[in-house]
């Protein structure tokens, strides 16, 4: 592990931070979702129009103020976060506003659920880092091991959560096509981007303590010959 220098604990360090404000989206960081729902649609010769949006994160979600027009009559309701809790409990009301009140099951319970392995990568990636970085202190082939343990776990979780958060979007993304005929737009969030990075992260930093152990393996077998 030493082999790398500091470059392993960089690499764990960096795949953390990035899972650890994942595990803050929205509702707790507003800035951070996993997708946005986005409505600006105006037909002049109807007099009706919507306009607004929804950011989905993997505790709730936040509402910017929605206002909707139809034939001169406006309805409006106020921006909003829901309360913090894993899984969509979708405002009934909300969703007549956006036109989707046929639609109550745009995303799938079970994915939004299993949104729960982000911080379970972030835990991961925190107890690969703490080896790690005890590494950088006291060298010992029992503390390799394990950062190095802790380290392919986090990668592989954080690559299940980065699939999940791609699915979750592609299915909500269509459902709400073929509901709107394409009035809303689903895009993507940072988060599936930050997770991305922390997957590209964790996985360099498992190859790179790979090589650590085997080159520092081999030394060792070097010196006892002599």
């Amino acid at each position: 592990m030493l082999g790398v220098g500091f470059i392993v604990p960089f690499l764990i360090f960096a795949g953390f931070l990035l899972l650890l404000l994942v595990s803050l989206s929205i509702p707790i960081i507003k800035t951070i979702s996993v997708l946005n729902i986005a409505a600006n649609l105006q037909a002049g010769l109807t007099n009706t129009g919507v306009s607004g949006g929804v950011k989905f994160g993997l505790w709730g979600y936040c509402v910017s103020e929605i206002s909707a027009s139809v034939i001169g009559i406006n309805r409006s309701q106020p921006g909003y976060c829901s309360r913090t809790r894993l899984g969509y409990d979708i405002d009934s009301q909300l969703l007549q506003l956006l036109g989707l009140d046929n639609l109550d099951d745009i995303f799938s319970r079970g994915l939004t659920f299993v949104l729960v392995l982000h911080p379970i990568a972030c835990g991961l990636a925190f107890l690969a880092l703490l080896f790690a970085l005890m590494l950088l202190c006291r060298p010992a082939r029992f503390a390799s091991a394990i950062a190095l343990v802790f380290s392919v776990l986090a990668a592989i979780v954080a690559t299940v959560a980065f699939a999940i958060d791609v699915a979750l979007t592609t299915i909500a993304k269509n459902k709400v096509s073929d509901a709107t005929d394409g009035n809303l737009k689903v895009t993507y969030g940072a988060v599936p981007w930050m997770t991305l990075g922390a997957m590209v992260a964790l996985w360099a930093a498992t190859v790179g303590a790979c090589c650590g152990i085997f080159v520092g393996g081999r030394r060792r077998r070097e010196a006892e010959k002599y």
